[in-house]
C-alpha cells in the first residue's frame, strides 16, 4: 500500500510539473488576449483599487509613504482593451499580488465626472484630465513617483499581453523577481508582402501615408499581431495604398531617409522616440514630415483598421483624439443604418 501511494505521488508531481511549465510557456496560437464578443461589454474595476479622493498629489505621498509607486488607470464602459486588462492582467494572482505589493492603483473613467484635483491645485473632470494628459485609447496606465505627472516612470498606451504587462511592472519597480509567464516565439521577423524595401520614405511624402513597422526577432507578439490583425484581408488591403516598411532593432546602422529628407540610422532613430513595445508602427499622413501617430500596443484587426482608417483618409486633421472619432464613426454608422 504504501508502496502504491509513493508511486501515485511521484505521478502527481511529475503531473503538477507538467502542467506548470505548459503554463508558464505558451504559444501565442494558444491565447486569444481579446475576445471578439467583449466589445461593448465591460469588466468590474477590481475591488482592492484604491479608494481615492482623486487628490493626485496627495495619492502619489500616500503611495511613496508606503513604498509604492502611484498606478493611474484610465478606461472606459464597453472597451474589449479594457476589459481584457482587468480580465487579463490585474486578476492574473501572482501579478495581483505584485500589484498591491507595490503599486496603489487608482482608477479613472475618460467619460466621467468626477473632480480631481491637480498638484497645482487646479479641479477638473475626469474627461479634462483625460486630455491634458494626451489619452488617445484605452486603457492607458500612467505610473508615477514623486516626479509627478509632468515625468510619469512609465506609460502603457492600450492593453499590453501579460508577459509584456509583467515585465513593464518589474522593470519599473525595480524589483528582480519571476512572475511565471513568458511566451514561445519563432527567431525570425515575419515579412508582408506590402514591405517596401525603398527606405527613402521622403520619395513618397505627398504620394502615400507612410507607415514605419519596428520590430524585433524572437517577439511572440509582433508574430501574433501579424497573424492576426497586420495579414487580414481588410489590413492587407488598406495597407497596399501605403508605403510601408519593416525596420528590425537588431540592424541599428542601417540608414532610412525619414519623410523629411533627413537621413538616421534605425538606432537613432527609435532612440530618440523612446519606444518600448514591439511592435511599434509609426503612422506618417498624407504629406506629414513628422509622426502623425502610433500603434503601440497590442490591437486586434478591428483596432488596426480603425487606425488606418483615421490617418489615411486625414481625419485626424479635424479630430485629433483617436477615441472621439471611433465612437462618432460608430455613431453615424449606426444613424445611416437606422439603429
Amino acid at each position: 500500500m504504501f508502496y502504491y501511494l509513493k508511486n501515485l505521488s511521484i505521478i502527481i508531481l511529475l503531473l503538477v510539473s507538467i502542467v506548470t511549465n505548459i503554463t508558464a510557456q505558451q504559444s501565442t496560437k494558444d491565447i486569444k488576449w481579446i475576445d471578439g464578443d467583449d466589445f461593448g461589454k465591460s469588466a468590474q474595476i477590481p475591488y482592492w483599487f484604491k479608494e481615492s479622493f482623486l487628490e493626485i498629489e496627495l495619492d502619489i505621498e500616500e503611495a511613496l509613504e508606503a513604498e509604492r509607486l502611484l498606478m493611474l488607470y484610465f478606461h472606459q464602459e464597453g472597451c474589449p482593451y479594457c476589459k481584457a486588462t482587468i480580465e487579463k492582467n490585474f486578476s492574473d494572482p501572482t501579478t495581483k499580488d505584485f500589484i498591491q505589493e507595490n503599486f496603489d492603483v487608482v482608477e479613472i473613467n475618460i467619460r466621467g465626472s468626477r473632480s480631481i484635483t491637480l498638484p497645482n491645485g487646479d479641479i477638473v473632470d475626469e474627461r479634462a484630465f483625460s486630455k491634458l494628459m494626451k489619452i488617445q485609447y484605452t486603457p492607458t496606465i500612467l505610473i508615477l513617483d514623486d516626479s509627478g505627472l509632468n515625468e510619469p516612470l512609465e506609460r502603457m498606451n492600450g492593453f499590453r499581453p501579460l508577459p509584456i504587462f509583467q515585465e513593464t511592472l518589474l522593470v519599473v519597480s525595480g524589483k528582480d523577481e519571476e512572475l511565471g509567464f513568458t511566451l514561445e516565439s519563432e527567431p525570425n521577423l515575419v515579412k508582408e508582402n506590402y514591405f517596401s524595401e525603398n527606405y527613402n520614405l521622403s520619395t513618397f511624402t505627398g504620394q502615400k501615408p507612410i507607415a514605419i513597422f519596428i520590430e524585433k526577432k524572437d517577439c511572440a507578439i509582433c508574430q501574433q499581431m501579424h497573424r492576426e490583425a497586420f495579414a487580414s484581408k481588410e489590413n492587407y488591403k488598406a495597407l497596399s495604398d501605403w508605403h510601408v516598411i519593416q525596420i528590425d532593432v537588431d540592424e541599428a546602422d542601417q540608414e532610412i531617409i525619414l519623410p523629411d529628407g533627413t537621413s538616421q540610422n534605425i538606432g537613432d532613430y527609435i532612440e530618440g522616440r523612446e519606444i518600448d513595445f514591439f511592435p511599434t508602427v509609426i503612422l506618417y499622413g498624407l504629406g506629414e514630415t513628422e509622426e502623425t501617430f502610433r500603434m503601440d500596443s497590442y490591437l486586434t484587426n478591428y483596432g488596426v483598421k480603425s487606425t488606418l482608417q483615421y490617418i489615411g483618409s486625414g481625419d485626424y486633421k479635424s479630430q485629433p483624439e483617436l477615441q472621439r472619432w471611433s465612437d462618432e464613426t460608430r455613431a453615424a454608422r449606426r444613424a445611416a443604418r437606422g439603429g
